[in-house]
């Protein structure tokens, strides 16, 4: 939005919000035939521990950012305001 279409009289406030997140860190599915295969095959796809930590500092950022900042989320879960969806 270009600053001199803000009316500067009034607050803006945040009142939808779209998150399109992909996942953290994942041992891969495929490995290079000629190079040695680190992953035990019962994670080849399944988040590494770097992936699940990434996963957790996302959801503190999510929350600082719609719940403290914008307060465009309550500080308690409502099942209401919230949608999920999963391609998994």
């Amino acid at each position: 939005m270009c600053s001199n279409s803000v009316n500067n009289n009034r607050e803006l406030k945040l009142i939808f919000a779209l998150d399109l997140i992909r996942h953290g860190d994942r041992a891969p599915l495929h490995t290079i035939p000629i190079l040695s295969d680190p992953w035990p095959e019962k994670t080849k796809g399944h988040l590494t521990s770097l992936g699940a930590q990434q996963s957790k500092e996302l959801g503190k950022n999510f929350r600082d950012y719609y719940i403290k900042k914008t307060k465009l989320l309550s500080t308690k879960y409502n099942k209401n305001n919230v949608v999920n969806s999963s391609t998994c």
